[in-house]
């Protein structure tokens, strides 16, 4: 081990502590960079969750919407369901008073 630090003059170590210290500062400076991307990226995922929120309750007020107007189509339909059934039952009765005018008339006719 003394050959070792026999070897490693002041020279070469003031070089290595200048060669860890630049690369250091490429480091700090790389992390420096990255953290701003993360600080940038953080910002747009925030506007992003709070398009989402926003998206969120837009679809929440179409939802109560259009349940509204479903409940509203079904109580129509029901309303027309009883017109049509009353319109068919007129019908009915008049197709039976045709039945009953055409045989008084064959009626008066053959008698």
């Amino acid at each position: 081990m003394e050959t070792v630090r026999e070897s490693w003059t002041d020279e070469r170590l003031d070089t290595f502590s200048e060669k860890v210290d630049w690369r250091m500062g490429r480091l700090e400076g790389r992390m420096g960079k990255l953290e701003t991307r993360m600080d940038g990226l953080e910002t747009r995922m925030d506007g992003l969750e709070t398009r989402m929120d926003g998206l969120e309750t837009r679809m929440n007020t179409l939802a109560t919407r259009m349940d509204e107007g479903f409940r509203e189509l079904r109580g129509e339909m029901k309303e027309l369901r009883g017109e049509l059934g009353a319109f068919q039952r007129a019908m009915v009765q008049f197709a039976g008073l045709l039945v009953a005018a055409q045989l008084g008339l064959i009626a008066t006719q053959l008698g």
